[in-house]
């Protein structure tokens, strides 16, 4: 699999390309069709996903009004990672939305990586860091939006 699949990706944007080389190194393909399911709310977090090919729906179940999407990531776009590196179960649904080729890198095969690599850990970590100040400002926002929205 070419690096510059993993380039694209924010968390790995910084490495270098012998770290690149490492994480495809670990890296499995793992390719589904339009709808299928790659994991769901509450499935154990064992790996975090780049999109190489095609593109998946991040949503969740809202009873009584069915999927709210949440985003739809295209390629370069990761995913997982919360669950690879902090909570246990999946928090959402990830579906593909067209038919995709995904990296898949396993919690296991990541954490040997990083022992073995503090700089690759330290830049890694750093990059998550960044990614999820920018989900939690846009959370933030759309909780902002819906706020004003419900005073009218």
């Amino acid at each position: 699999m070419d690096p510059a699949i993993l380039r694209r990706a924010p968390l790995f944007t910084e490495l270098s390309d012998s770290q690149l080389g490492a994480i495809l190194g670990i890296a499995r393909t793992e390719t589904y069709q339009a709808g299928d399911s790659i994991f769901k709310e509450g499935d154990p977090g064992d790996r975090l996903f780049v999109i190489a090919e095609g593109a998946v729906r991040i949503s969740r179940h809202v009873p009584g009004a069915g999927e709210e999407a949440l985003a739809v990531l295209e390629p370069g776009g990761c995913f997982g990672e919360m669950a690879v590196f902090d909570r246990p179960d999946r928090s959402t649904d990830a579906i593909a939305n067209r038919a995709c080729t995904l990296l898949a890198i396993a919690q296991p095969d990541l954490d040997l990586l990083l022992e073995a690599d503090h700089e690759l850990g330290y830049r890694l970590l750093r990059a998550l860091v960044r990614l999820l100040s920018r989900r939690l400002a846009a959370a933030n926002d759309q909780v902002r939006a819906i706020m004003a929205m419900s005073m009218f």
